[in-house]
């Protein structure tokens, strides 16, 4: 029974956390790296799924697959009808375009890539040198709604609506129809570069476009990328990045430490940095492009970066011009980044409460509540109608979202990672002030079930804050109905105290407290630690002179210092006992 429980833990515990993977050993941290099966060619786009899942769209060898984070990868050609591919996009729902060159257009596939199917209908111009999936507007790319773009050359920009399964072009008011990149920002903002016109914007869901090149030197714009708050950074070919924050209205030059000036390609990861890929290789900048960094060790010299892509751990992935796909891992400041919990929600007074701590200033989160995805990962009896409320630290409700595509502060027109892909789920996304906040998921319908709560640090440079204290409440049941805890640590290594309190909470007014918690923390398939009671720990006497050991002897804790990587805390009821616990993990240097 306890390898049981102990492996569907892991398994759930790994799907909480898939869209935040920590790929082990893909590549030394500062080195490239290249895995066995990439087509030896150029490597024209890159586009990451998760968990692993990485797509190569390459100049002659069609599309490739890595399901280890780039160390192995396969042909995906069945049914392409062309092996040029130059665009890659992924909707929420995991369906995935290929945009080819060469008059083969786009082709779609929603098995993974086992898979294609052409969607060519009223696509006069085939040759696709970019796609673009939006959050809004009327063209539907997948059943949770999103907007299609293919930008291509000589031919401008079209949209695909999947109700009629047919392109509309929508280039009124562009005044150059070579077409480069393709980029969405806040506030149902488009933009587009082209090859000799500069960057077009528009307002109105490509219905009119207008240019935007006051203060850009070079009118051949092959990379656009926009960061969460609407900044905008702009690969020129020769004039180096130019960066708008201001929605294109004027540019400004963002070269200091920049060689090589020929942008192909760019990409954030999940703290913030931005990475240029040149005619020279790879650029990173740490502080939104005011500086930047070579970073080619591995990569061959002078090595021309047609395409770039990063997960949530922050592996980046380039495409080569005639080289491949090569692979970096990067080294960045230790943090908490993410956490993630599941328990059965029960009605009543045993709703999931996961508390989080934003401490030197503002910072933005994506907080989800999660139900019927879960099958997925082969947990039954789930919550199917997850609602979610965020408190302050007085527990006044500030937010609250019962449907990922309404309210206000719904994130589905704003940001498209890590949104929940079911319409029955949950999402807010939220700027705090510096504080302490509780995220609450229960039935909308009243509802119980295995249910899963997520908060997600959102990427913005210009923040200050961090997640310093993560926590959950939930309720532990009999046999394998455990709460699992998900926590990431940003590189590292980090001191943390995690602990599960629960006779501790009776008195603070919590019925039917846990009364003698156990607790396991995992790094994958690994036990690293266990407690049955802090008292029993060998560093007994630290945990107490942290200052955030439980209230009682009894309540276990673990005091480790952990490398960078996703990890698992696993709390069940000693002798199958049932009860509500809270789990915490506090940052202690």
């Amino acid at each position: 029974m306890a390898t049981e429980w102990r492996g569907r833990a892991r398994r759930v515990a790994a799907y909480a956390l898939a869209l935040m993977h920590i790929v082990a050993a893909q590549a030394g941290i500062g080195l490239w790296t290249q895995g066995s099966g990439i087509y030896a060619g150029t490597v024209q786009a890159l586009a990451v799924e998760g968990p692993g899942a990485v797509y190569a769209g390459s100049n002659g060898g069609g599309v490739l697959k890595s399901l280890d984070g780039g160390n192995t990868w396969t042909a995906l050609n069945n049914g392409l009808g062309n092996l040029f591919i130059h665009a890659l996009a992924i909707d929420r729902q995991g369906i995935i375009y290929a945009g080819s060159y060469f008059q083969g257009g786009v082709f779609r596939s929603s098995d993974g890539g086992a898979s294609w199917q052409a969607i060519n209908a009223g696509l006069s111009n085939s040759n696709v040198s970019c796609l673009l999936i939006v959050a809004d507007g009327s063209a539907l790319a997948g059943p949770q709604g999103g907007g299609l773009f293919a930008g291509t050359q000589g031919g401008g920009i079209f949209k695909y609506n999947n109700v009629t399964a047919s392109w509309t072009a929508v280039n009124a008011g562009l005044g150059n129809l070579d077409i480069r990149s393709l980029a969405a920002g806040v506030g149902g903002m488009l933009y587009a570069g082209t090859a000799g016109g500069g960057i077009y914007q528009s307002r109105n869901a490509a219905a009119t476009w207008s240019p935007s090149n006051n203060g850009l030197p070079s009118l051949a714009v092959n990379a656009l990328i926009v960061d969460p708050v609407g900044r905008l950074y702009a690969g020129t070919d020769g004039a180096g990045v130019y960066k708008s924050g201001d929605d294109a209205a004027s540019w400004q030059a963002m070269n200091a430490g920049l060689v090589d000036t020929r942008i192909y390609a760019l990409a954030f990861d999940a703290v913030g940095s931005v990475y240029a890929g040149s005619n020279g290789g790879v650029y990173v900048s740490r502080n939104g492009g005011a500086g930047w960094t070579a970073i080619n060790n591995g990569l061959p010299d002078h090595a021309n970066i047609a395409a770039l892509a990063a997960d949530a751990s922050n592996t980046l992935f380039a495409g080569v011009y005639g080289g491949g796909a090569a692979q970096y891992t990067t080294g960045l400041v230790p943090r908490f980044v993410a956490v993630s919990a599941r328990a059965a929600i029960l009605q009543g007074d045993n709703p999931g409460i996961a508390g989080f701590i934003i401490s030197g200033g503002r910072k933005t989160v994506l907080i989800n509540a999660k139900g019927p995805s879960l099958t997925v990962a082969g947990l039954s009896g789930v919550l199917r109608d997850p609602k979610l409320k965020v408190a302050n630290g007085d527990g006044t409700i500030i937010a609250s979202n019962d449907n990922v595509e309404i309210g206000p502060d719904s994130p589905s027109a704003a940001s498209q990672q890590g949104v929940p892909t079911d319409p029955q789920e949950s999402a807010l996304r939220l700027t705090l002030d510096t504080g302490a906040y509780t995220a609450i998921i229960e039935g909308a319908d009243g509802g119980s079930g295995n249910g899963l709560v997520e908060v997600f640090s959102v990427v913005d440079p210009a923040e200050t804050g961090t997640l310093t204290s993560i926590s959950f409440r939930g309720w532990v049941g009999a046999a394998d109905s455990v709460v699992i805890a998900g926590f990431i640590i940003q590189d590292g290594p980090k001191k943390v105290l995690i602990s599960a309190r629960g006779p501790s909470l009776t008195p603070l007014g919590v019925r039917g407290a846990l009364d003698d918690p156990r607790l396991e923390l995992f790094a994958g398939n690994t036990l690293l630690d266990s407690n049955d009671g802090q008292s029993s720990a060998a560093n007994y006497p630290d945990i107490i002179a942290s200052g955030r050991a439980p209230g009682q002897a009894r309540e276990p804790a673990i005091l480790r210092t952990l490398q960078a990587g996703v990890y698992t805390v696993v709390v069940r009821g000693a002798g199958d006992t049932q009860g509500t616990v809270l789990v915490t993990v506090d940052q202690v240097d």
